[in-house]
């Protein structure tokens, strides 16, 4: 295989590329071996016991974030689950509305549907 020539896209070929990458990243830094590992938590654990306020200022900040980021997601989650609960209790009405053609009728569900007092 000359220079001017694509690499081949075969699985194969593919494969043993990542293959070879993976032991070129393992053999010589020997950072995913479990000797690496263990030399990184050892690392880990002395700086936390050299500089604790700076791992207690990560933890509260990214901890902090991480409990605001979930509260929102079970909000939005509650949200949707009324919208979706309001769309299906007014797909009947809705449709009996669109067949009679009574508008004095929709202002009604409006009102019933949407009150002002936040439940539904």
């Amino acid at each position: 295989m000359s220079g001017s020539e694509p690499p081949s896209r075969e699985p194969r070929v593919i494969v043993e590329a990542v293959v070879a990458r993976i032991r070129g990243w393992t053999k010589p830094n020997g950072l995913l071996t479990p000797e690496g590992i263990q030399e990184s938590y050892r690392r880990a654990l002395t700086h936390c016991q050299e500089y604790p306020f700076i791992w207690v200022s990560a933890v509260s900040v990214f901890g902090t974030i991480f409990l605001t980021r979930s509260l929102s997601i079970r909000r939005a989650r509650i949200a949707e689950a009324r919208v979706r609960e309001l769309i299906e209790r007014g797909k009947p009405q809705s449709q009996t509305m669109r067949a009679s053609g009574s508008r004095a009728e929709d202002a009604s569900f409006e009102r019933e549907l949407f009150r002002g007092d936040g439940r539904a």
